[in-house]
């Protein structure tokens, strides 16, 4: 082989070489792209989070853990149908929760006390982003805010009830270190002084009084996430009326899937219910 073919079949491979490293740099970069958007996209998933108890009980038993619940993303504008009562009805009020639930989450920090004291363009912000994936007819402001409140303080309590969990595992200072920390605080120092304060003996004790209240409530509904509202919409569906009696949605919510009382507490007030209409 000459000198002049040999150059010729050296610049014909590497000309090869290059034009696959270019493609290659092109598939990277296209691959990058489309994991970016992956990740915007999973960002919008609508999760919404349920209260997490260390043990739910009712007549002795215990009741399964509902996990969170994941829907796909909003493409346009949802319509929200509300009730004479100004509360969200229908198929679509929950996946409006499940919305509030994600940006509650996202936007409001978790060691901020209580609703009163966040901040008013974070509200802002919040009733922004609602506006932008739902629509509806009428003012419905207050009750938005009311579902958003609802909503962090759920979240809160489940953050709670991790950092209590963890503060009693026998590894106590890895398992602190695992709970995952909300993105959006400033500092470590934040999530820090939020953990500590809620293993304070003040908030304990706090905490207790709440939980024995709880076990004084013995009319245990069977709703689960539905609510009296959801209820009462689904109701007039099927009996196909314009207004169900309240005594109607009361005694539905507080019956198993057998038609049978909850609990004997369940089953007194029932009796009683009946007694005077």
């Amino acid at each position: 082989m000459s000198n002049h073919t040999y150059s010729k079949f050296l610049h014909a491979y590497l000309s090869i070489i290059f034009i696959n490293f270019v493609i290659r740099l092109i598939v990277i970069f296209l691959i990058r792209m489309h994991l970016d958007e992956l990740q915007q996209g999973e960002r919008r998933l609508l999760v919404a989070d349920d209260e997490i108890q260390p043990q739910n009980v009712v007549d002795g038993k215990k009741k399964k853990k509902r996990g969170p619940t994941r829907m796909g993303m909003v493409q346009s504008r949802i319509k929200i149908t509300f009730n004479e009562r100004g509360q969200p009805v229908a198929e679509n009020s929950s996946k409006l929760s499940s919305y509030l639930g994600v940006i509650a989450r996202e936007h409001i920090p978790i060691v901020i006390d209580n609703w009163r004291k966040v901040d008013e363009e974070i509200k802002q912000q919040l009733w922004e982003l609602v506006q932008q994936r739902f629509i509806w007819e009428g003012d419905h402001k207050d009750i938005i805010f009311k579902m958003l409140n609802n909503c962090w303080r759920i979240y809160k309590s489940r953050k709670t009830a991790e950092i209590i969990e963890a503060n009693e595992a026998v590894d106590r200072s890895r398992a602190l270190n695992n709970i995952i920390r909300p993105q959006n605080l400033r500092s470590n120092t934040e999530w820090e002084a939020f953990v500590k304060k809620r293993l304070s003996d003040e908030f304990k004790a706090k905490s207790n009084n709440f939980r024995k209240m709880r076990k004084k409530q013995k009319l245990s509904h069977t709703m689960g996430r539905k609510g009296y509202a959801r209820m009462e919409d689904d109701m007039k569906k099927e009996r196909k009326l314009v207004e169900i009696p309240r005594e109607d949605v009361w005694t539905k919510g507080h019956l198993r899937k057998d038609g049978k009382p909850i609990n004997e507490a369940v089953s007194e007030t029932l009796v009683s219910i009946t007694k005077h209409l």
